[in-house]
């Protein structure tokens, strides 16, 4: 589940929805998102509506209704002035409908927001890429790659945080870049560190398929 917009507060309609979720309970989720919806509205807290209608949609494509997740992204993207809106709004866009002009758009659009530093810009670098790879754009995806790799800690990252997406479809595509193998070779130094063994297992067929790519290209 996505994380609640204000950390500061615990949101009770939100934790009984993710306790609903678990148990798949799909209906009762959706009544406890709503009641919080309702209750953002209220209070005019336009982050807080951003909030419940990104969790909708996210309820949504948990139960593969793609057109009515797009629906609710598309309303926290208008409702919320919050980057994390734009953003999400934007994955989808980009991952499930393919709608690589929109997506691009709205990624930039979530940068401009973004404060400086913002560890979020590696997510709307990722996106970028994405996009730029959706449109045949290669030297703009890794660019957008190279860029995406400025908002990472190694020591401050868990490893199952890392975005795989843009490193995996480059890939997948053919592209080989040395930064996309010394990326993945962090990653994976990192999961070992932590015992990640599926994570491990991962990397490890994305390291192997790159260097078939590298061998090709020489």
């Amino acid at each position: 589940m996505i994380k609640k917009h204000n950390s500061d507060a615990e949101d009770a309609e939100f934790l009984r929805a993710n306790k609903h979720i678990e148990k798949r309970e799909f209906t009762k989720a959706e009544r406890a998102l709503r009641r919080g919806l309702a209750r953002a509205e209220h209070e005019k807290d336009p982050n807080g509506v951003g909030f419940y209608y990104q969790a909708l949609g996210f309820l949504y494509l948990l139960q593969k209704k793609k057109s009515e997740a797009l629906h609710f992204y598309q309303k926290a993207d208008n409702a919320s002035p919050d980057h994390h809106a734009r953003l999400a709004y934007a994955r989808l866009l980009t991952t499930i409908f393919a709608d690589h002009d929109t997506g691009l758009q709205k990624a930039k659009d979530a940068l401009k927001q973004m404060p400086k530093g913002d560890r979020a810009a590696a997510q709307a670098y990722s996106i970028i890429g994405l996009c730029f790879l959706g449109r045949g754009d290669r030297e703009n995806a890794i660019r957008a790659f190279a860029k995406s790799l400025t908002g990472y800690s190694l020591r401050l990252t868990p490893s199952a945080s890392y975005d795989l997406t843009l490193a995996s479809e480059l890939i997948r595509q053919g592209v080989f870049d040395k930064r996309c193998v010394r990326y993945l070779g962090d990653v994976r130094k990192k999961a070992e560190a932590e015992g990640n063994e599926r994570l491990i297992q991962v990397v490890d067929r994305l390291l192997a398929d790159a260097k078939q790519l590298e061998q090709t290209s020489i």
